[in-house]
């Protein structure tokens, strides 16, 4: 997303540093919530102050409990960042659009500038074409950016309802970390160890506008290209009708679900934004495969974004190759160096339908 576009979305953004790093357990729904104290030195627009503010971010570590989404923003304690922000549902905040919203600054001959990197393991269409665009990774002028944030601010009127720059933690048990990051990559689920399927269960509603019957099969499609490879023991198969769910928590299910129906991403602005997300969540059990030790994943997770369905992008063959890669982050995987592989960092357009 463009940084006009991204504050016509947000509520509001603010330049300051990473004091602290936190993470809690979630008893509802077994997931996993990390917290972000930032000193704000600067308020680019919106109803903020200077001081402490306190981001709410879906997933990190507690204990030997792990949960994480592929493409989320990332932080570290001392950090100095630009972040656009977004109400949650319960008006604490979080980062707009994950990675697109966050900015590091850093000094540099010239000037301080600004950084935005949207990690190794985000997809990236072109928003009208739908062909890729590699990983996008901005740097600009400190000045230059902050020129263009408030010179959009003003088109930003939308009522903004109330927000809450800190939470309320009282009787909440927090876990300092130095970062908010994947700390543990390797991950894996055992039961292929063990001649045992995995299952997906997919959201009956299907894409509101390509429709149920073209939404399952992407699905399938996705399942069958991780089944199908010769030399793997994975196995994974449709486990039936499911309504819709949370992408958030670590429930019992693995599952697919469609049009972000709990409103947990962001809307896109202009064919820009956020397609999918794909996750896990994983747990303190170990097992030593080829000498490497791996956590055991519990729960996979996908989510489709709503909001798509005018744009070129939005067609049944990238969906089946976008819920191919999003699977491949439930398995634990990253993005691969080789691009033709179907992790790779961007996508083959239709590759998976051959």
């Amino acid at each position: 997303m463009r940084t006009r576009e991204l504050v016509e979305v947000s509520v509001g953004a603010v330049r300051g540093q990473v004091t602290a790093i936190a993470s809690a357990p979630e008893p509802r729904d077994g997931g996993v919530t990390t917290y972000i104290t930032l000193a704000v030195d600067e308020v680019l627009f919106g109803p903020l102050s200077l001081g402490t503010l306190v981001l709410r971010e879906r997933g990190g570590q507690v204990g030997d409990r792990q949960e994480w989404t592929f493409g989320s923003a990332t932080f570290r304690v001392g950090e100095r960042v630009l972040v656009f922000l977004s109400p949650n549902a319960d008006g604490t905040l979080h980062t707009t659009e994950m990675a697109m919203g966050k900015f590091t600054l850093h000094d540099a001959f010239g000037g301080p500038r600004a950084t935005r990197e949207l990690g190794r393991d985000a997809l990236v269409l072109d928003r009208t074409t739908g062909a890729p665009r590699g990983i996008a990774k901005d740097d600009v002028a400190l000045a230059v950016l902050r020129a263009t944030i408030r010179g959009a601010a003003p088109t930003a009127a939308a009522a903004v309802g109330a927000i809450r720059a800190r939470p309320d933690l009282t009787g909440v048990r927090l876990e300092s970390r130095p970062a908010f990051i994947l700390l543990q990559p390797q991950s894996r689920w055992f039961e292929p160890d063990d001649g045992i399927p995995i299952g997906f269960r997919v959201d009956v509603t299907g894409d509101a506008r390509l429709g149920v019957t073209v939404s399952r099969a992407a699905v399938q499609a996705g399942l069958g290209a991780w089944t199908e490879l010769p030399d793997a023991l994975l196995a994974l198969y449709d486990a039936g009708d499911d309504m819709p769910a949370p992408f958030a928590g670590c429930p019992d299910a693995s599952r697919v679900v469609f049009n972000d129906p709990f409103g947990e991403l962001d809307d896109p602005r202009n064919c820009r934004g956020t397609l999918a997300i794909g996750g896990f969540c994983n747990t303190g059990e170990t097992r030593i495969v080829n000498g490497a030790s791996f956590k055991r994943i519990v729960t996979g997770k996908v989510t489709f974004n709503d909001g798509w369905g005018d744009c070129p992008v939005w067609t049944a063959c990238n969906l089946a190759e976008i819920a191919t890669h999003e699977l491949g982050h439930t398995l634990g995987l990253g993005h691969s160096a080789d691009p033709d592989a179907t992790m790779a960092a961007m996508a083959h357009r239709g590759s998976t339908q051959r």
